[in-house]
């Protein structure tokens, strides 16, 4: 079962103790906390998620997704959101160790090549989703590898 925390941070002025709450599992609810001026920190999975075959959860605001085939491959992963972000800004680690970084103003996807991939390991994207106005979302997803 995946597990979601919602930290509240904006970078507009709100008061002190404002805490957004939220009970809907899914990465990108960021970007709906972004669209209402309450930006979070959103967490999906665990090391007892598993990549393999597909971790992809989702909603109406968009989908998240680490793909294995099995035990030797590479992962495959992307972040498509539905709501508007001005840039994202991504790590991919494996094991803590980073494989990959983007910068960029669309929604980021890309692979680990299975020579990186260790097996039994723990996957992990690390995430800043950024709107027009500034506020910032940040997400974590972890899965373990076949």
């Amino acid at each position: 079962m995946a597990e979601l925390v919602v930290q509240a941070t904006s970078s507009r002025t709100r008061p002190t103790g404002l805490r957004c709450r939220t009970g809907l599992l899914l990465v990108v609810l960021a970007a709906a906390l972004v669209a209402t001026g309450c930006a979070g920190t959103t967490s999906v999975g665990s090391p007892s998620s598993s990549c393999s075959p597909s971790f992809s959860p989702s909603s109406s605001l968009g989908t998240l997704t680490a793909q294995q085939k099995g035990k030797g491959y590479g992962i495959q992963w992307g972040v498509y959101p539905t709501q508007p972000a001005a840039s994202f800004v991504i790590d991919v680690y494996m094991n803590n160790q980073r494989v990959d970084h983007k910068s960029q103003n669309y929604p980021p996807h890309g692979s680990v090549n299975a020579r990186d991939v260790v097996s039994g390991g723990v996957f992990r994207l690390e995430g800043t989703v950024t709107n027009a106005k500034g506020d910032q979302a940040i997400f974590y997803l972890a899965c373990r590898t076949a």
